[in-house]
């Protein structure tokens, strides 16, 4: 059976454990900052801080051997999330001629979620590494610096190139507007020791005969359904 311990860390049939949340450098949870505001007289503000993620830092094997994961905070370090106004129930309730409770009033109320977000940098295995580089600032994101990835390279413990992926990517709809525009891959090269192309590359193509939705359509799909 799996094993699960207070150390944050799992143990699979195999005796393989994993292990979550962070370490000396300080990374390894991804914690959220979740704002909510009232637009009443009162005009309260109320924080919660909350974990959203445990990222994975390494797998000790049976055999002993460690595969370790390496992360870094983008510059900005923060990502806003959709604001959703949503009115609430208000404190003040009335019996009405049922003889059930009901809200004489309610409140208009905004929700504001950031939170710190790390990129996997690389994966260190007992014979090879592989890095993940970053590639250009994504225009679709609308708060804080976040990138795309740009290649995949693998290396031996000489530090020599085994192999590596480039991803070229672009955007549809609407580049100059952040909320209706989306980043999509456009090819993947691969390459060798050398960094000679291996193979022609894989390429994909996109309809854009239709609109992108705008990223605020509250859960609305692109035929108006909720998701």
């Amino acid at each position: 059976p799996i094993q699960f311990t207070n150390q944050g860390s799992i143990k699979d049939e195999s005796g393989h454990a994993y292990y979550f949340g962070s370490q000396n450098d300080g990374i390894g949870e991804e914690v959220s900052n979740t704002e909510i505001s009232s637009s009443s007289d009162e005009g309260w503000v109320r924080i919660y801080n909350t974990t959203q993620k445990y990222l994975l830092r390494k797998i000790v094997m049976a055999s002993g051997e460690t595969i370790t994961f390496n992360y870094e905070g983008e510059s900005g370090n923060t990502e806003t999330f959709d604001s959703e106004s949503y009115s609430v129930p208000y404190q003040k309730w009335t019996i009405n001629p049922q003889k059930t409770l009901e809200p004489i009033s309610s409140n208009s109320h905004t929700m504001i979620t950031r939170g710190t977000v790390y990129r996997l940098s690389s994966i260190v295995t007992p014979n090879e590494n592989i890095f993940f580089k970053k590639g250009q600032v994504r225009k679709d994101m609308e708060n804080g610096i976040l990138y795309s990835l740009g290649e995949i390279e693998v290396k031996n413990k000489l530090d020599s190139i085994v192999k590596g992926w480039v991803f070229y990517t672009s955007y549809i709809g609407n580049s100059s507007n952040v909320n209706e525009c989306r980043l999509v891959l456009d090819s993947i090269a691969e390459y060798g020791n050398s960094r000679q192309s291996l193979k022609p590359s894989y390429k994909f193509t996109y309809n854009k005969s239709t609109e992108t939705p705008h990223y605020k359509t509250k859960s609305i799909d692109h035929w108006g359904y909720y998701n």
